[in-house]
Parts: C-alpha cells; sequence; structure tokens
C-alpha cells in the first residue's frame, strides 16, 4: 500500500471530486514533508541553522496533518488551509533571516496560488495571491534582518544554490503531479466517453430495432386486425348463408312432403277408379252399362292424365328449365293475355283496366311472367260475388331495379286470418264451390322468386283480394 492511500480517509469521499481532492491533499503534505527532511539533511553540509530547525517543526506538523486527516478529526479543507498557512509561514521566516527583499527565498511565495487552486479550488487561489502580494509589499516597505547572521549566513552560495534548486524541485513535483493527474482525468474521461459512446451506439442499435420490431409487430397487427375483420365478415356471410341455405332446405323439405303426400293422392284417385271400373267391366255385360264404364274410364285417364301434367309442370318450373331472360314488352304481353281471356271476360261481364304507361320493357322470364297474369286473372274472374259485376284493376310501375304489379279485384275475398299460411301452398282451396286443383298460387309464388322476386297478398272477406309482386327488370 501506497503512503497517499494509507493516509487518504476513506469517509470523507463523498464524490469522485472530493475523493481526488483528498489525494491531492495527501500527496502534496508527504511530499512537503519528504522535502522538510531533505533540507534538514542538506542544513548539517551548509551549516544554515534556521532551516535545520525550521525543517524539524514543519515535518512534525505536517506529519500531524496527515494523522488528523486520516482519522477524519479535522475536514479535509481545513488540513489545506493549514498546509497553506505553514508553507507561508516558512517562506516568511526564511525571508525575514536572508535579507528581506532581497532574499532568494521571498520568490516562493508565487507557489502559494498555485497550490491554494489545486486544493482549496480558485476563492482560496485569489486569496492566497491576495495575501502573497501584501507579503512582497511587506518586505518592499521595511528593510528588517531581525535574525542574527550567524544563524543564516546570507552570503552563503551554497544556500543560494539550494533555495533555487529546491524552487525547481517543487516545481518540478508540482509539474509531474498536474501532468500525472491530468492524464488519469484525461484517460478516465476518454473511457468515459468510449464507454458512453459504446452504450449510445448500443442504445441507438437497440432503439432502431426496438422500432423495426415495433413496426413489424404494428403491420402484423394491422394484418391480424385485417384478417379478423375478413374473418367476422366471411363468417358473417356464412353464417347467413348456412341460416339461409337450411331455412331454403327446411322449407324444400317440407314442400317435398307436401307434394309427395298430395301428388300420392291424386295418382290415386283416378288410379282407384280406373281399377274398380276396369273390375266392374269385367263382371257387367249390358251394352249400356259397358258404355257407361267406357266413358268414366275416359275420363278418369284424362283426370290421371291432368295430374301428371300437373306435376311435371311444377317439376319443370322448381327446375327452371325453362328460365330464359328476355326482353319482355309489358303492354303488349298484357294485351295479348286479355286476348286470350276474352271469352271468359264476356261470360262474366269483368271489366279491367290496365296501367302500365309507368312500366315500358322489362328483362325477364316471359313464360313465368304471363303465367303469373293469367293465373292471377283466373282466379279473380273465379272467385267474383255473384252480388256486383267483376272489376279488376292491373296497375305496374318500376321500382328502383324492380318492376311492380299490382292486381286488385272486388270478387268474395279470402279469410287470412285463417289461411295466410296456406294461402300458397300446393293444391291449397279455400272456396269449394269453384272448381279448381289449388296449384295456381304455388305455380304464381314459385315463378316470381324464380325471378327474383317476391308477392304478397291483401284480402277481406266479401270486400276483395289484392295481390302485389315485384320481379327483377
Amino acid at each position: 500500500m501506497s503512503v497517499e492511500n494509507f493516509f487518504t480517509p476513506r469517509s470523507l469521499a463523498k464524490s469522485d471530486s472530493e475523493a481526488r481532492l483528498t489525494f491531492l491533499t495527501v500527496k502534496f503534505i508527504w511530499i512537503s514533508t519528504l522535502f522538510a527532511a531533505g533540507y534538514f539533511g542538506f542544513s548539517f553540509i551548509t551549516g544554515l541553522l534556521l532551516p535545520r530547525y525550521l525543517m524539524i517543526l514543519v515535518s512534525l506538523l505536517f506529519l500531524i496533518e496527515l494523522v488528523a486527516l486520516k482519522y477524519t478529526l479535522v475536514s479535509r479543507r481545513m488540513v489545506a488551509n493549514i498546509f497553506v498557512i505553514i508553507c507561508w509561514s516558512i517562506i516568511v521566516l526564511l525571508t525575514l533571516g536572508s535579507g528581506g527583499i532581497h532574499s532568494y527565498v521571498l520568490p516562493w511565495v508565487a507557489l502559494l496560488p498555485i497550490i491554494a487552486l489545486v486544493l482549496l479550488e480558485e476563492r482560496g487561489a485569489w486569496l492566497w495571491s491576495m495575501i502573497g502580494l501584501l507579503t512582497v509589499f511587506y518586505f518592499l516597505s521595511f528593510e528588517t534582518n531581525p535574525l542574527r547572521k550567524e544563524w543564516l549566513i546570507t552570503n552563503n552560495n551554497l544556500w543560494i544554490s539550494s533555495l533555487h534548486v529546491g524552487l525547481l524541485f517543487i516545481i518540478l513535483i508540482l509539474t509531474a503531479i498536474f501532468e500525472r493527474q491530468q492524464k488519469r482525468l484525461i484517460k478516465k474521461i476518454e473511457d468515459q466517453n468510449h464507454s458512453l459512446l459504446a452504450s449510445q451506439e448500443e442504445i441507438m442499435q437497440q432503439s432502431y430495432t426496438v422500432e423495426n420490431q415495433y413496426k413489424l409487430l404494428k403491420d402484423a397487427q394491422h394484418l391480424i386486425d385485417q384478417q379478423h375483420l375478413a374473418l367476422q365478415s366471411k363468417n358473417a356471410e356464412l353464417e347467413h348463408e348456412i341460416e339461409k341455405r337450411t331455412k331454403d332446405l327446411l322449407e324444400y323439405t317440407q314442400q317435398l312432403e307436401q307434394f309427395a303426400f298430395i301428388s300420392s293422392h291424386n295418382l290415386r284417385s283416378p288410379i282407384a277408379r280406373i281399377l274398380g271400373l276396369g273390375n266392374l267391366l269385367d263382371i257387367t255385360n249390358n251394352p249400356v252399362d259397358v258404355k257407361l264404364i267406357q266413358e268414366k274410364l275416359v275420363l278418369s285417364a284424362r283426370e290421371l292424365d291432368g295430374a301428371v301434367r300437373d306435376l311435371a309442370l311444377l317439376l319443370e318450373v322448381k327446375k327452371g328449365n325453362t328460365a330464359s331472360f328476355s326482353t319482355v314488352d309489358v303492354h303488349h304481353e298484357l294485351q295479348s293475355v286479355i286476348r286470350n281471356l276474352e271469352r271468359d271476360i264476356q261470360e262474366t261481364g269483368c271489366r279491367i283496366d290496365i296501367d302500365v304507361k309507368m312500366i315500358g320493357s322489362i328483362y325477364t322470364i316471359r313464360p313465368y311472367f304471363i303465367s303469373i297474369i293469367i293465373n292471377l286473372l283466373n282466379n279473380a274472374i273465379k272467385y267474383r260475388d255473384p252480388q256486383r259485376p267483376l272489376s279488376i284493376q292491373l296497375f305496374g310501375k318500376m321500382e328502383n331495379e324492380l318492376a311492380f304489379f299490382s292486381v286488385k279485384d272486388n270478387g268474395i275475398g279470402i279469410d287470412l286470418s285463417k289461411h295466410s299460411n296456406k294461402l300458397f301452398g300446393l293444391y291449397s282451396r279455400f272456396h269449394t264451390h269453384v272448381d279448381g286443383k289449388g296449384i295456381g298460387l304455388y305455380l304464381v309464388k314459385t315463378q316470381v322468386e324464380m325471378m327474383g322476386g317476391k308477392i304478397e297478398v291483401n284480402s277481406e272477406v266479401n270486400q276483395g283480394t289484392e295481390f302485389r309482386f315485384w320481379i327483377k327488370a
């Protein structure tokens, strides 16, 4: 362990700056102690009495200061002030004993501001600069030599040389200390700068990495959000499609069951009659009865043929085999339908008012459109009220991309509170006093939906019925 480290108190170093000043204070005091010891031995060669005893005294004072500093008996600043005061006292005493203003010791007073600057900082340097100036002015004003020449030989060349050598020695030591300390500080600052630069570069690299990762995470989050929205939209579409297909499948299943049940019933009736008439024909020999049975067989066969044709028509509409779109002149086709129904119109005295001037041509399935109009007009004629003349109003107009039609009559009407759920069902009939098969409205609804439309009904008993339907135009 070095002497400086031994006398340096660790408890006083509250900061790096304070630790550095404490180390310098110990170093200055220790070097000054060695210098005093050296001059003490040199005084035996030169014969100087005053420096001999003075160096003994200051060496003891310096050692006391080091011990007091080590055990923190006084503060570092107090030790530094006492050290500078001792140095000033040595210069004054030696100057008094060596000719005052003419002494070669007096220039040493220039060292005091340097020592104060190092150990006491700027204010101490200014203070000891003023004290040094006052000391010089004192010796300039008062020529005094109170000490006996025997104690201090002033004309001894060896003494004078030793003073100059000592001054240079102290300056060189101070220079070496400052240079060494400065190199340490510069190296420490360079190391800190290098460490700071490395840390800064590492921080910048980490910041760049974090920024890139943040950007990647942000892009990934944006992509995830888009995919999530797309999945939500797709799920909603799939749910809607599944719901629609489930509904269609359920409806189709119900229609299929109804179709199978009613179709089998409608086919069995004429077949059963044909079989029964055939058995009667086997056991009957009367020509009149045979002829009557044959006529009834023909009627039953025609009824069976009609049922088969109706089934074929329904299947054909369901499959959409005839679903070819074309441009249809609405007014022209309606007039054609009226001409085909002219006989029924004349027999019933029906009045039909047509108002389709707000609509021209539409792009639709012509056979379906004609079939819908014929079925609705036939229904209006069949279910007319015998107590008043039949009046039918046929109206048409465009609504955005849809063609709207209304067929309204003043017939006997339908009780929707009882029959609304079965109105468009297959083989559904609500008035038995008129012949019918119960497939007309079923065909109408099926054909309207095949053309991408919908149909509604509004009816009151004994007031009339209005069918409204929309189809793509």
